[in-house]
């Protein structure tokens, strides 16, 4: 079986010579008209737009994308590997794990206090008494429980929202 498609551009620069592609786009016309590939709806992928055009091998079951050329996006000729597309995505943790620790700007703290509200109200933070430690009047503490993770954290605050920090508290 020959594979059709990985050749098509073969001795053809579509990205940079506006005449090559042309003549890739002819020779896809050409292999679609005669048969030899053909013309199918878009798969569902996080990486192609619908309106680019997919191309089927039948002897060999290959697939391909178009990529059109919409500015600035150049064109592309890409195997689309179904089994690669087909994968669930790597879980990515949900909890308070993703928000990096260390000093915070004053609207990040902001934005940070409105998300842990949230959390809180959703069930998955709860919010903890801190322990009897000597802090300076200078500055809060809201100490927090991540419920999935089972892990604490705090956010400590100088009164006059000029120093805030973020940070994991370990046992």
């Amino acid at each position: 079986m020959e594979n059709i498609l990985p050749l098509m551009t073969d001795g053809l620069n579509i990205r940079d010579k506006y005449d090559d592609w042309l003549t890739f786009v002819d020779r896809l016309h050409k292999l679609a008209a005669s048969g030899r590939i053909r013309r199918i709806s878009p798969l569902p992928n996080r990486r192609f737009e619908k309106s680019d055009e997919w191309y089927l091998d039948p002897q060999t079951g290959e697939i391909y994308v178009h990529g059109l050329p919409n500015a600035p996006m150049l064109p592309v000729w890409e195997r689309f590997d179904l089994v690669d597309h087909t994968k669930a995505p790597e879980p990515r943790p949900s909890n308070l794990s993703v928000i990096p620790t260390g000093k915070i700007s004053r609207l990040d703290a902001k934005n940070l206090r409105g998300l842990l509200d949230f959390l809180v109200r959703q069930g998955l933070v709860a919010v903890l008494a801190p322990p009897n430690v000597s802090t300076s009047s200078d500055y809060t503490e809201k100490w927090f429980k991540d419920l999935q993770a089972d892990a604490t954290y705090r956010l400590v605050q100088k009164n006059d929202d000029s120093d805030n920090c973020w940070e994991r508290v370990f046992p």
